[in-house]
């Protein structure tokens, strides 16, 4: 790309540079949605209800991921949704664990 340079002209050949408009990532846009300005400086997170608790999450998440293995042939494809279903296993386990009465504060 070359640009003309009126006549006369002395100086930086080079066009002034501003920062290109950037859009916000999928992870920021998430944020920011979840933001509810308080007035006061820092905004605080919005809270997120779910009608199924977390450990029922986990088991429609792994009965889909291993629906869908089922349907697979043998290969890294399927391979990939079973360790995906192993890893919601060890994450359901982990949260029991946390939960656990074992691990309370004390009074």
């Amino acid at each position: 790309m070359f640009l003309k340079l009126a006549a006369g002209h002395k100086g930086n050949l080079l066009p002034s540079i501003t920062a290109p408009f950037r859009l916000p990532s999928v992870t920021e846009s998430a944020a920011r949605s979840r933001l509810i300005p308080t007035g006061k400086g820092e905004p605080m997170l919005r809270s997120r209800t779910h009608p199924q608790t977390f450990a029922e999450r986990l088991a429609e998440q792994k009965a889909l991921l291993e629906k869908q293995a089922s349907k697979l042939a043998p290969g890294s494809e399927r391979d990939d949704l079973l360790r995906r279903a192993r890893q919601i296993d060890t994450a359901r386990d982990i949260d029991e664990w946390l939960n656990s009465p074992g691990l309370q504060a004390p009074r």
